[in-house]
């Protein structure tokens, strides 16, 4: 039986996934609601959309204000590239004065065009998708946050040639429009 287990938990952890390794810069993230599992009465709860930032680079996540059953909930946490495809993250959470947090296991893809896409994956190996939280008023349930990454673009500097021609052409515009006496 030992052995049976052990060569399941080993197919488990070393299943290969499609998520993206070594993803850089600072990407929008946009989900369509934020989804808690409920195990013990077989609920999905949904809660308002979700927005916020992943800087692979500083390794640090955050989301704007949120409200989950009509309270407001603030976001913050950290990320980080497992090199196999996934990102372990840890979230913060301050929601109606209760402080918690939860870990979250989620397979990253780039499609391309600057854009990936986020899977919740099963963290504590419950057979859900997300990780139980352990503490807070969620205890128990299971967070999904899954979602699309949109990298964003650095600002395209306007080269110095562009304003010395603007420069020229209005210093001709005023040259014409002076009056000789």
């Amino acid at each position: 039986m030992k052995k049976v287990l052990g060569c399941v938990l080993f197919l488990i952890m070393n299943t290969s996934h499609s998520g993206t390794v070594g993803l850089s810069g600072v990407w929008n993230f946009h989900q369509d609601h934020i989804t808690i599992y409920d195990p013990v009465s077989d609920l999905l709860i949904q809660g308002n959309p979700l927005i916020g930032e992943f800087d692979f680079d500083s390794g640090i996540i955050s989301f704007d204000s949120n409200m989950f059953l009509g309270i407001p909930m603030n976001t913050t946490g950290i990320i980080s590239d497992n090199l196999d495809g996934t990102y372990s993250g840890v979230l913060n959470f301050d929601w109606n004065v209760n402080l918690f947090s939860a870990d979250i296991l989620w397979e990253i893809t780039e499609t391309g065009s600057g854009i990936a896409s986020v899977v919740t994956l099963d963290g504590d190996l419950d057979g859900l998708p997300g990780t139980a939280f352990t503490e807070g008023p969620f205890t128990g349930f299971s967070m999904i946050v899954d979602g699309n990454l949109i990298k964003q673009q650095a600002p395209v500097p306007v080269p110095a040639a562009v304003w010395l021609f603007a420069s020229g052409v209005i210093g001709l515009f005023g040259f014409s429009r002076r009056k000789i006496v």
